[in-house]
């Protein structure tokens, strides 16, 4: 059998002419691979780390790129197209589960989340609905942000982009059909642009190319290029057979390789992708005649999967997010491998009782009314439990006048902008932006700087008022580092400046703050390309101003998803000395022993704040008093109220008097 008729046959079997037809098994296979691999990625198996488990979603848009294609250009060839048809296949198809999962969700949110975060999630429920999550999310969270584990549908983001792909696409392939001129140039044209917009922005704009379709096609497009291909030719030389068995069993290998120890690859982060993908597209294009390949996608387990592998994909994240709302913090592994098979029960139980008798439905009578009025019964439903959402009906929860001030320390009203703007600033924002009265010129030999992050800024609230000749810089997501693989180019000219300014100022004190936690152990490069960047900072700073003391300050306690909800859930009132267990303390202070070994060795000191806040077993100073009133630590997850950076200066006022003995 020709490669063509092997896809060809499966286009053709069973009732071609609908979209729940036309099956390849392979294909299945390969989509249950990709779903594991997003499954391990999010549920984090201390024992089965897999950290670059999200490129199975790119492997997803690959295969769907293919298959919507090989479907559209089939039934173009055979004059059976029908536009009306192909989107009403793709809502039986994708709708009836969707709005379930989000309607579920919408209950089990109501009763577990408080009113900031059902507030949260309603904004999100409706872009879901809307199919535009993916825009929403570009503009308020970014994928890899550690707070994503507490975001119930922060998946439905790659749902969004497929669905404004597929309201896009077949009106190019319609165009290309008719044309009569070579599909694959225009499309290879298409893929060209696409790819070079998403590498050359990629570094730049990393959320939004992240989430944004026009950075995505790309992926779409290539996996249509292979459908072309397969379908067009009769004559399978482009890979010869003898070839096909090992370059695809390489081809798996690195595509797992790749998500199993993607933080361990010295490639950016978009060149792994384009790999990843990339061999995902090959393997379509030579599995038809290949035999262990086939018989491991052909695996019944993988096949099961596969089948049910929207719906498995739909449950898993509202399943252990959820969970996570439901016990105040992060998992345990048995937790994680429950939440596993509560996922699995859930969404074979929707593939078998609303599916499965949907798409028969279909099949049978693509006309029947029952199709419609159920499509139209789930719009309403989810619009209903949507309205109920924003009206505040559906919190069902009340609270103490206590916990509401505990909550009100959340709000974005009360949070502290840290000098947003003038000495801390974001991504709107170049270092011209910087006030200059953020500086304090003393003479050479005098003062204190305080660069970094937002872990910087947060300190410079009380550092400025008990440091004579204060100056700080510091920049959101932006270490005070040496360019490298950790961080986006975007911060490089950051750097820049800070070098400059202390080459302004050359100050007795140099203090470099970050939430290192978050840089090191929840990037891809990790904390090998942390400690190595601290080394050649340190080195470089010394060379532009020798006679200054260089600090590094350590890790500073963190609550997931944010202390005061975990206040509010655990009961815990607002008391002075009040110490809450910390769940990265562990993670945290094993970081901070490999900083303080490495500066040492750099002629630089380390600050420790850890130790002065929280006991060996990980209980962490919550709660103080500032001026009178109480005040949790943090208001979100790790940044300091003004108790919280008043304690932290007094803490590193008080070591670096004892460094200066």
């Amino acid at each position: 059998m020709s490669e063509s008729d092997f896809y060809n046959l499966k286009v053709t079997s069973n009732q071609a002419n609908k979209s729940t037809s036309g099956r390849i098994p392979e294909i299945d296979g390969l989509r249950a691979i990709a779903l594991i691999l997003v499954l391990l990625y999010h549920i984090k198996f201390t024992f089965l780390p897999v950290p670059g488990g999200f490129l199975g979603v790119d492997i997803f848009f690959v295969i769907s790129g293919f298959v919507i294609t090989r479907k559209i250009w089939f039934d173009l060839g055979n004059s059976t197209f029908r536009i009306l048809d192909f989107y009403q296949s793709r809502v039986v198809r994708l709708f009836p589960s969707f709005f379930l999962t989000l309607v579920i969700t919408a209950i089990f949110a109501s009763v577990i989340l408080l009113p900031d975060e059902l507030s949260s999630f309603t904004s999100s429920y409706f872009s879901s609905f809307g199919l535009f999550s993916n825009h929403f999310f570009w503009r308020n969270t970014g994928y890899f942000d550690p707070s994503v584990d507490f975001v119930p549908l922060i998946h439905i983001w790659s749902l969004s982009v497929e669905e404004q792909y597929y309201l896009l696409f077949p009106f190019i392939i319609i165009l290309l059909f008719k044309s009569r001129k070579s599909p694959k140039v225009a499309l290879g044209l298409i893929f060209a642009i696409t790819l070079f917009l998403y590498l050359a922005l990629a570094n730049r704009f990393p959320v939004a190319t992240f989430y944004l379709l026009p950075f995505r096609i790309w992926e779409f497009v290539l996996g249509s290029i292979i459908a072309i291909v397969v379908q067009k030719r009769s004559n399978p030389a482009i890979v010869r057979n003898q070839y096909r068995e090992p370059i695809s069993i390489l081809l798996l290998i690195v595509i797992l390789a790749l998500n199993i120890f993607y933080d361990r690859v010295s490639l950016d982060a978009q060149y792994t992708q384009l790999i990843v993908v990339s061999a995902s597209a090959i393997l379509l294009l030579v599995f038809s005649q290949t035999s262990y390949v086939n018989k491991f996608l052909n695996l019944k387990i993988l096949q099961s999967i596969g089948l049910a592998s929207y719906a498995i994909y739909l449950v898993h994240q509202p399943v252990l997010v959820l969970w996570r709302y439901g016990i105040s913090g992060e998992l345990s592994n048995l937790e994680k491998a429950i939440c596993l098979i509560v996922t699995f029960i859930l969404a074979y139980g929707m593939s078998i009782f609303v599916e499965n008798p949907l798409r028969r439905m279909y099949a049978n009578d693509a006309k029947n009314p029952k199709v419609l009025r159920g499509f139209m019964l789930s719009v309403l439903v989810s619009i209903l439990v949507g309205a109920l959402l924003t009206s505040g009906v559906g919190n069902f929860k009340k609270y103490s006048v206590e916990q509401n001030r505990i909550l009100a320390f959340k709000a974005s009203t009360n949070n502290l902008n840290y000098d947003y703007g003038r000495c801390f600033l974001g991504a709107d924002n170049t270092v011209s932006d910087f006030d200059p009265n953020c500086l304090t010129k003393a003479g050479d030999g005098q003062g204190t700087l305080l660069i970094g992050d937002s872990h910087a800024a947060m300190i410079s609230l009380g550092l400025k008022a008990r440091t004579k000749y204060f100056s700080t810089i510091s920049y959101t997501g932006c270490f005070a580092s040496v360019p490298s693989q950790i961080l986006p180019s975007h911060c490089n000219p950051i750097f820049e400046h800070d070098l400059e300014v202390i080459q302004e100022l050359k100050p007795e004190n140099i203090l470099i703050a970050g939430n290192w936690l978050n840089g090191s152990l929840r990037t891809k490069f990790g904390e090998k390309e942390l400690l190595a960047s601290f080394a050649k900072t340190v080195k470089i700073i010394h060379q532009e101003s020798p006679q200054s003391r260089i600090y590094i300050v350590g890790n500073s306690p963190q609550w997931s998803p944010d202390l005061p909800s975990l206040l509010v859930r655990k009961n815990i009132a607002l008391k002075n000395g009040e110490l809450v267990f910390s769940p990265d303390y562990a993670s945290m202070k094993a970081l901070d022993e490999k900083i303080k070994r490495l500066v040492a060795g750099e002629d630089a000191y380390f600050i420790n704040l850890l130790e002065n806040l929280c006991t060996t077993e990980g209980l962490c100073r919550a709660v103080g008093n500032y001026e009178g009133k109480l005040e949790p630590f943090v208001y979100d997850d790790s940044h300091t109220t003004n108790f919280g950076s008043a304690l932290l200066a007094t803490i590193i006022e008080k070591q670096l008097v004892g460094f200066a003995k």
